[in-house]
């Protein structure tokens, strides 16, 4: 039975909150108030119905979910950047 594991480039885990958000800046994404200091909310180009697309990063590198949200994140942009 195969696994559902993918290869992740290991260079993510030098990834660091800065880096997203500078990236996402200089690609026109606005960071977007929010209650919950953890939770970092992106606000990109808007999807085929017209509205903005969200991305969601906690705020720092050393919580939990971290590494598993950046990697949906860098996927969806992916998608989204049509790499």
């Amino acid at each position: 039975m195969m696994g559902m594991e993918r290869w992740v480039d290991p260079r993510v885990q030098q990834v660091k909150v800065a880096d997203v958000q500078r990236y996402l800046s200089k690609r026109g994404w606005k960071n977007k108030p929010f209650p919950r200091p953890e939770l970092l909310v992106f606000e990109g180009p808007r999807d085929d119905y017209g509205k903005p697309i969200v991305q969601v990063l906690p705020s720092a590198e050393d919580y939990a979910d971290y590494r598993q949200r950046l990697i949906e994140l860098i996927t969806a942009l992916a998608v989204i950047e049509g790499r």
